[in-house]
């Protein structure tokens, strides 16, 4: 995944999709443009065969870590497929610690002559 991206779905799309857990109270989703690294952003988990959504910050945080999230500097949010199960930072939360991220696109840079370019790839939800 790329460093920023866009989510700009509804409740009804989202619950089609994942056939999530219907909960008390229907989220009211607003759209983000510019989702960044640590930000809050919706997630899908399995909590014992169910699917359910959920807000959570955006990126690893190690089991290890008994600081406050503020006090944590590091945001790693990124691995290549290729190392993911052999790299230790990763290789415990990509067996045991996934969850899903919708997204409508993502943007991917490009180094020019005049500095990084965007690129916004629209993603299925995007359609």
């Amino acid at each position: 995944m790329c460093g920023r991206f866009t989510k700009k779905y509804t409740w009804q799309e989202i619950h089609a999709l994942y056939r999530l857990t219907v909960p008390s109270a229907i989220p009211n989703m607003q759209p983000s443009y510019n989702v960044c690294p640590t930000d809050p952003v919706d997630v899908v988990v399995d909590r014992e065969g169910k699917r359910e959504l959920e807000v959570m910050r955006w990126g690893i945080v190690l089991f290890w870590w008994s600081k406050s999230l503020k006090e944590h500097r590091l945001a790693t949010f990124n691995a290549r497929v290729e190392t993911v199960t052999t790299k230790p930072f990763f290789r415990e939360p990509f067996e045991r610690k996934r969850c899903l991220m919708p997204v409508s696109g993502y943007f991917e840079w490009k180094d020019t002559p005049h500095g990084k370019q965007p690129w916004f790839l629209l993603g299925k939800m995007g359609a």
